[in-house]
């Protein structure tokens, strides 16, 4: 991007004439459901929101965006290749090729396995990008990592200098030498030591340290060294931005998932958020579900108390209390065992709904029975019986995980079906109830518990179906015990777009480095 930039702003013929380099994340783009332009026009829009203004009338009915992408004025940078999901990878370089002609300029970045697996499938037809020349990063010469480190280091001679010691090892067999030859340690190194844009080098550790051989006496050493000063480094304050989270909160969240990753996932790198019940113990609703009927029973015990006219009558109240009491922390514990069952559910990508005729026929004619009696409008009847149809018909589609863009994308839209199902079950199976305790004439008490139990029907509905409700429980729960943040959501979106702690692939999250998570995950175990 540098250099993009840099030959534009040199060019004989002036920045003006050709086109301006743009970075363009590829994680988010799901190439069967939207073509290149309209993505790019998308993320330019919202990256940069004077381009979603209209743009002139000459060029037609467009915004900006549209219009510098269709005159060929930016130059697409596409990153993170590997970040699509892998089903999705060949039909995207197919999306590139139609939606960008022969000799328009491109930059595709890809880990080099992923995109060899496109070239050459086990399976399929082979894809590939058409006019493209494929560069390789190859290892790091000495010269090449000096001007790297000092690049960063800060205005003025003295923080150029600070990287003196550590570039005279540079290329020898010393064990910061050796550390020092990869893109992820040189990547660390200046994460730790180099100030970011707008925070002064004063006050940062000196890079020096690492020449130290009594404390860095291998290179494993070093390598261990940078990795447990990166997550403090990523989050140490800054002036201009703050960080809604401390390094220690960071260390402490990022230590628990690499731990969780190894020990339930058998060390898979894939963090997806809809199997993080798995980290809470099955004990847990059992431990909820006591304390909540010892709670009820002393507040039914409590109210008969007061409200009983005599001693006699006062005696049932202490004994009939904790009968209620246990019968309804039972019922009002019912999802929270839903949402912690053996099995964690696929997020959910949408409704339906499978209407059950025989059902609702069965329903409206025991509606029919049950309120003959009374001799109230058969309407009323109907009405019941068709939603309590509805509120068992209603159903979700479960998201196809190895397709999924975004893991924010994916528990957004669970989330919107979790309370649209809830809240539908409620309206459709208490609307009709609550009307014929209207028609009864029967008092608010009784007409409030009617629509409290369509509310506790679709909450519950709602735990068997998304899988909104069981990671919310897990959260709460590890937040409340400081192994989480509260939006853990915020924290994993942040990690991966400003820390670079993390990365996306599809639906879920890795570490940046499947080595970061491993000395996360011993670092847990240490301590």
């Amino acid at each position: 991007m540098l250099g993009l930039l840099h030959r534009r702003m040199t060019s004989a013929a002036g920045p003006h004439t050709s086109a301006v380099p743009v970075l363009f994340p590829l994680a988010t783009w799901n190439p069967t459901r939207q073509d290149l332009y309209a993505w790019m026009a998308e993320r330019l829009a919202s990256d940069y929101p004077t381009l979603a203004e209209p743009a002139p009338k000459r060029y037609g009915q467009i915004d900006r965006a549209r219009g510098l992408l269709g005159r060929r004025l930016i130059l697409p940078v596409l990153d993170g290749f590997d970040e699509i999901p892998t089903p999705l990878r060949a039909a995207a370089l197919s999306a590139i090729n139609e939606a960008l002609p022969m000799g328009h300029p491109v930059v595709l970045s890809s880990r080099v396995g992923e995109y060899r697996e496109v070239l050459y499938p086990h399976f399929g037809l082979p894809a590939r990008l058409a006019g493209a020349a494929g560069i390789e990063l190859r290892p790091l010469d000495a010269e090449d990592v000096a001007a790297y480190l000092r690049r960063d280091a800060g205005a003025g001679g003295y923080a150029a200098d600070r990287w003196g010691p550590v570039a005279a090892q540079l290329g020898t067999a010393t064990p910061l030498g050796e550390a020092l030859r990869t893109p992820l340690m040189l990547f660390l190194a200046r994460a730790i030591y180099n100030p970011r844009p707008g925070e002064s080098s004063h006050g940062l550790p000196s890079p020096g340290e690492l020449c130290d051989t009594s404390r860095f006496s291998t290179r494993v050493a070093v390598e261990r060294h940078l990795f447990s000063a990166f997550i403090a480094a990523a989050y140490r304050s800054h002036p201009r931005y703050p960080c809604p989270w401390t390094p220690q909160q960071a260390q402490r969240t990022f230590v628990f998932l690499a731990r969780y990753l190894h020990r339930v996932h058998n060390a898979t790198p894939d963090l997806a958020w809809w199997q993080l019940r798995r980290a809470v113990r099955r004990s847990i609703p059992a431990m909820v579900t006591q304390a909540m009927c010892l709670f009820l029973s002393v507040v039914f015990m409590a109210i008969g108390f007061m409200i009983a006219p005599d001693a006699d009558n006062r005696i049932w109240a202490l004994l009939v209390g904790p009968i209620l009491g246990v019968f309804a922390g039972i019922v009002l514990a019912v999802p929270g065992w839903l949402a912690f069952d053996e099995e964690p559910r696929r997020p959910a990508s949408g409704m339906r709904w499978a209407p059950n005729w025989p059902g609702a026929a069965l329903a409206v004619a025991t509606t029919v029975l049950l309120v003959a009696p009374a001799r109230l409008p058969l309407a009323s009847a109907v009405t019941v019986g068709l939603g309590v149809c509805i509120a068992f018909g209603l159903g979700v589609t479960s998201a196809d995980t190895a397709v999924a863009v975004g893991p924010v994308a994916l528990w957004s839209r669970d989330r919107r079906v979790f309370w649209t199902l809830t809240l539908g079950v409620a309206a459709s199976a208490g609307l009709g109830p609550w009307i014929l305790l209207v028609l009864s004439r029967v008092d608010a008490a009784g007409q409030a518990a009617v629509l409290a139990g369509a509310l506790w029907l679709g909450l519950t509905i709602a735990f068997t179906r998304t899988a909104w409700g069981s990671f919310s429980a897990a959260k709460f729960h590890l937040a409340s015990r400081h192994r989480i943040p509260r939006n853990l959501m915020a924290f994993l979106a942040d990690a991966h777009q400003h820390r670079g702690v993390l990365r996306q692939v599809g639906a879920v999250y890795q570490f940046r480095h499947i080595d970061l998570q491993r000395h996360l995950a011993r670092a847990g175990d240490d301590g």
